[in-house]
């Protein structure tokens, strides 16, 4: 998104977040601003501001020593939200009140004084960018077990679904699951350029068809990179870390496809850590107060976003198609050995399940949501349609 060391006007940064027009200025214009749930520190160091205070920003090593508005605090809703640990926070700083900002970095809180104004120390920390090269390697990685899964991902737009079929070392090859289609689609290296720099650029959620003007091509690209995934709607696509995951450097680009032994396992796993990212799970934490709806487990590293109409086929990324479930009851669910009835949201297993552990859960009834919406009834539907077809 922004580039440490590089200057920007405030025109740049507009452009940069796509800031509508009447949202421009104003707060802007006064020291830090909060704008989709980040937040944006224009400072500046060793000369007073156009306002006329001179507050004593400065460097300490990687250390930033800020102050905020004449009468600001820690009682202020905007200056707590600023100070939590997870909060994003772009420090911009300048040494002539006439020149363009220079961004320095992420700001971390090390040490705050409960004065007036506000003093906070800040850590610089450099932000994780994308490289065209880690890019293509996960591409790669993820679309050899894709491949080796014979998986397929589903467009909203054409109502179509796609699947890979070929991977080499400078392309990966897409084609229509249709019968009787011969329509195939390509990525490579030189045409991902533009869309590392939307990813660098963007803060935190791309516009439907902004990452790259070919449908296919931008539903495959989210569909394999465990870093971005849709949000709720379907419109706007969120990059939900910025890091590439530690195990495809474990393939250099030389044995990738030599990677396929354990590939079916792989790319489960990979599926569960993705909904473990996803705005999907976050949501059903706060539906089903951070315990899984059969159960009432609540350890939080073990509940999955589990789909009740798969996402690979109907596309819905809704809460109301999804459960917050343990890990394995996520799987017996998907084996379709645990079902829900539509009618009265009770739970019903399979005979082989009857004697074991799980056999607790036999009519028992899901946990209600906390804004009082039941789960997509259709949806529950057909998967209890699945469950009575399945005679295990």
């Amino acid at each position: 998104m922004f580039h440490p060391n590089s200057t920007y006007l405030k025109s740049d940064i507009y452009r940069i977040l796509n800031v509508p027009v009447d949202k421009q200025r104003g707060a802007w214009d006064t020291g830090y601003r909060e704008y989709n749930d980040s937040f944006y520190i224009f400072a500046n160091v060793g000369v007073a501001g156009r306002t006329g205070h001179d507050y004593d920003n400065r460097f300490e090593g990687s250390d930033f020593i800020w102050y905020g508005k004449v009468k600001s605090s820690l009682k202020q809703p905007l200056i707590k939200k600023m100070l939590l640990p997870n909060s994003s926070v772009h420090i911009f700083t300048r040494t002539d009140d006439r020149a363009p900002f220079s961004y320095n970095g992420l700001g971390k809180v090390k040490e705050v004084v409960d004065s007036t104004p506000v003093q906070v120390t800040w850590t610089i920390v450099e932000p994780q960018l994308f490289h065209l090269d880690e890019i293509w390697q996960a591409l790669r990685y993820y679309a050899v077990s894709s491949l080796e899964a014979k998986d397929s991902f589903y467009s909203l737009k054409t109502k179509r679904r796609y699947e890979i079929s070929d991977v080499r070392k400078q392309s990966i090859k897409i084609k229509s699951t249709t019968p009787g289609s011969t329509d195939t689609w390509q990525l490579a290296p030189n045409t991902l350029t533009p869309v590392v720099q939307i990813l660098n650029e963007s803060n935190g959620s791309i516009l439907k068809g902004k990452l790259h003007k070919e449908d296919v091509l931008e539903q495959t690209i989210v569909w394999l990179l465990p870093n971005l995934d849709w949000d709720d709607t379907g419109d706007n696509i969120l990059v939900i870390r910025r890091d590439i995951q530690e195990s495809t450097r474990l393939y250099p680009q030389k044995n990738i496809v030599e990677a396929q032994n354990d590939v079916k396992k792989e790319i489960t796993r990979w599926l569960r850590e993705r909904r473990g990212q996803s705005k999907l799970r976050s949501n059903l934490f706060d539906l089903y107060q951070e315990q899984c709806c059969m159960s009432g487990f609540g350890i939080k590293d073990a509940l999955h976003a589990c789909h009740i109409s798969p996402h690979s086929e109907s596309g819905n990324n809704n809460s109301t198609n999804a459960l917050l479930l343990r890990s394995d009851i996520h799987d017996l669910f998907d084996a379709n050995l645990i079902g829900i009835n539509p009618n009265s949201f009770t739970i019903e297993l399979k005979p082989s399940l009857l004697h074991t552990e799980y056999a607790r859960l036999n009519g028992k009834k899901l946990a209600a949501r906390a804004d009082k919406k039941t789960p997509d009834k259709k949806a529950l539907e057909e998967r209890w349609r699945l469950f009575n077809s399945n005679s295990i």
